[in-house]
């Protein structure tokens, strides 16, 4: 069976499942109506199984569709790094790592690291994708990431997974110089429930750690907020509209250099987390994956602590 069922199969199987119309499937990956018809009836008959049936939302897989389709797509998406890898070469280039990254570890961490990888392989090319983890996990149970760096969280899906810590991280509060609460010498979060605040959004750890901040102190969370990941937008509401805003001390570290931010002196203690590296345990790193793997476990060394006393 295993030499029979060819990546052509496997290629349609997803093709069908995304699309949800073989017609449709057909035309993506370039097979005609009869041909798709044929190759499906091929894999069902090898498999002595029904992959999909017709439902009034189009070609949804069976159980046993779904299995082969998970397993479909992470040994496509393995083939096709296989084939940038053997392209990269011919190009002068050895290797490839593709990594997610989560807000914490953007700001210093991960560029530290690649920083210090193409200085010692300048012909490894790393590619970067910045999300929130609802996002990044699935793309890395795919086989689409190599490895997520950033905030550690509970992972209800352990199949699989693996996470290692490299170094702590504390959230904290931030305004601008000239907000009204960065005067005071104390501050508590009762003092800024009804302030204006940016929130990750609300499936991030984070967001969740902060809320439980808020009730632990027996408070609401604040009301009025905006959600928003992105750094830039973030801190212009931060410095022009005495915006409230909750960042990794990570993050921080230059603003505060340069006199841009002041952070409250308000204990998030709830937001105290590891940062690491999540990946799949089922897929052996290529050397190029293993050599940024080891960068970043030697920058974590040398960073300073990141908590806040």
């Amino acid at each position: 069976m295993s030499r029979r069922l060819s990546l052509r199969h496997l290629r349609l199987i997803v093709a069908i499942a995304e699309e949800g119309n073989s017609v449709r499937a057909g035309n993506r990956i370039n097979l005609s109506q009869p041909a798709v018809t044929k190759s499906l009836q091929e894999a069902e008959k090898l498999l002595e199984a029904s992959l999909f049936e017709r439902t009034n939302r189009g070609m949804m897989p069976t159980e046993y569709g779904a299995i082969l389709l998970a397993h479909a797509r992470v040994i496509l998406s393995q083939v096709d790094k296989a084939l940038i890898d053997l392209s990269n070469l011919k190009d002068g280039w050895v290797g490839q790592v593709s990594v997610g990254t989560l807000f914490a570890a953007s700001a210093n961490l991960l560029p530290h690291a690649i920083s210090k990888l193409q200085s010692a392989h300048p012909r490894i090319r790393v590619k970067v994708y910045a999300n929130s983890h609802d996002i990044l996990l699935p793309l890395l149970i795919k086989g689409e990431l190599d490895i997520v760096v950033g905030r550690l969280t509970q992972i209800r899906r352990q199949d699989n997974i693996i996470q290692e810590p490299l170094m702590d991280e504390i959230a904290c509060a931030i305004c601008a110089p000239n907000h009204p609460l960065a005067k005071l010498e104390a501050v508590t979060l009762k003092d800024l429930v009804r302030e204006k605040w940016i929130f990750p959004d609300k499936d991030t750890t984070l967001r969740r750690q902060l809320d439980d901040a808020f009730r632990n102190e027996g408070l609401e969370p604040p009301g009025y907020f905006v959600e928003s990941l992105s750094i830039l937008n973030n801190l212009e509401l931060i410095l022009s509209a005495e915006y409230i805003g909750i960042v990794p001390w990570q993050t921080t570290r230059a603003q505060i250099l340069y006199d841009r931010i002041r952070i409250l002196p308000v204990p998030l203690k709830s937001t105290f987390t590891p940062i690491g590296i999540t990946r799949r345990a089922d897929i052996e790193p290529s050397p190029s994956v293993e050599k940024f793997i080891e960068t970043l476990r030697a920058v974590a060394k040398v960073e300073p602590n990141q908590t806040l006393k």
